[in-house]
């Protein structure tokens, strides 16, 4: 198993604190923080993505087509693939706990999570 290893301590923590007090904007922020996390992990970037999908080894919004069980299909995105290694797709959680958010449709203990806490 492969062992990650920040650039250095400091990095990490200043890493960490710039991004604990971010807006909680999803497609804002996604891109960015990825980014800036493979760079304080020393890992390389996403590649610039290509015309044709499967050419897309390591990219954002890299393209899967789900079957509806109709004999169509329909198309999503991954927020982040790399072939072979994971499939990512950022989720924002709230700034408070979802049970919280009364009224709030999409809100459930398992819509989201709430950040500091363990399942962050």
């Amino acid at each position: 198993m492969m062992t990650m290893r920040a650039r250095d301590e400091s990095d990490l923590r200043e890493f960490m604190t710039r991004w604990k007090t971010a807006a909680r904007s999803e497609q804002a922020n996604s891109r960015l923080f990825l980014a800036e996390l493979c760079d304080v992990l020393d890992l390389p970037r996403p590649e610039p993505a290509r015309p044709v999908n499967e050419d897309n080894a390591y990219s954002y919004e890299r393209k899967v087509f789900v079957p509806r069980g109709d004999g169509t299909s329909e198309t999503k995105l991954l927020d982040l693939y790399r072939n072979g290694c994971f499939v990512l797709v950022t989720k924002q959680g709230p700034d408070q706990h979802p049970m919280r958010v009364a009224g709030v449709a999409g809100h459930t203990s398992s819509a989201a999570v709430t950040r500091e806490t363990r399942t962050w």
